[in-house]
Parts: C-alpha cells; sequence; structure tokens
C-alpha cells in the first residue's frame, strides 16, 4: 500500500477509523493526520527501519515503546490488532506526544485486506 488517496483526496486517520470502524484507544487524539502507506509488523527494530513517515502502523505490541517508535518515523498512528489494548503508561505517552492508538479485534492481515480497499 503506497498511496493513501482515493479519488485524488487524502485520507486521513479519521477517514480510515470511520470507514473501517475502528475504535479509539482514548479520547481527544488528533486524528487529522494524513496516511501515505501501511506498516505491519511487531519487532520495534523492523519498524524502525522499515516504516516511512505517515505510513499506519498494525501491531499487537502493546508498550509505551511502540509510540517512541511511532514518533521516530512520524507515523500517522498505531492500530493495536487481535484485541490487544495499550497499557495506561502507553496511553499516557501517546496522549502527551498526540500519537492517535486505535484498536481492532481482527488480525493484522484482516485489517490490511480492508485497508487495501479503502486507500
Amino acid at each position: 500500500m503506497n498511496s493513501a488517496t482515493k479519488g485524488g483526496i487524502n485520507m486521513t486517520v479519521t477517514d480510515l477509523k470511520e470507514q473501517l470502524c475502528l475504535r479509539s484507544a482514548y479520547s481527544n487524539m488528533d486524528c487529522n493526520k494524513i496516511i501515505n502507506g501501511c506498516y505491519i509488523g511487531d519487532y520495534l527494530s523492523y519498524v524502525m527501519k522499515n516504516a516511512k513517515p505517515q505510513n499506519i502502523w498494525l501491531t499487537v505490541v502493546n508498550n509505551p515503546n511502540t509510540v517512541a517508535v511511532a514518533m521516530l518515523k512520524g507515523l500517522s498512528c498505531i492500530i493495536m490488532c487481535e484485541n490487544v489494548k495499550p497499557t495506561e503508561e502507553t496511553i499516557k505517552i501517546a496522549t502527551e506526544k498526540k500519537i492517535p492508538i486505535l484498536l481492532y479485534n481482527k488480525t493484522a492481515y484482516q485489517l490490511a485486506v480492508e485497508i487495501s480497499r479503502v486507500i
């Protein structure tokens, strides 16, 4: 998934959240960030090496280090799959750093398939 445009319009995290009925991990998050692709991975070092700015990140890792990686790479949001929920510390840091965290109950693969239909 290289481009997040549908009909020439940039897709935001809010657009994706609404179209795929994703849940927010916390309130008052900035979901106006533009999406420019998707990265799936659970090894933080792989994400740091391979994810691109404005990607959304699908993972099952729920610790605060995910927020640090998202900030380092300029990711648009983190989506925790398979009913994984972020720790309280992760939510606190994500709130402070304005990194949106969304939740999804199925696998990352299933979400990637859905994402590929809308971006």
